[in-house]
């Protein structure tokens, strides 16, 4: 019973992780998404 309360916790923390790791890729991604419309804007106005 104990190895298996381990393993849910083991569980518990790679979910964890895994929700953290798509929470900062999609935060990432709109960083670069603003980046590059702001970089497009800036040529269309020197265009």
């Amino acid at each position: 019973r104990h190895c298996s309360e381990i393993e849910l916790q083991r569980q518990n923390i790679q979910s964890l992780l895994s929700a953290s790791r798509v929470c900062y890729l999609r935060l990432v991604g709109r960083i670069l998404q603003r980046r590059l419309s702001a970089l497009a804007s800036l040529g269309y106005s020197f265009a």
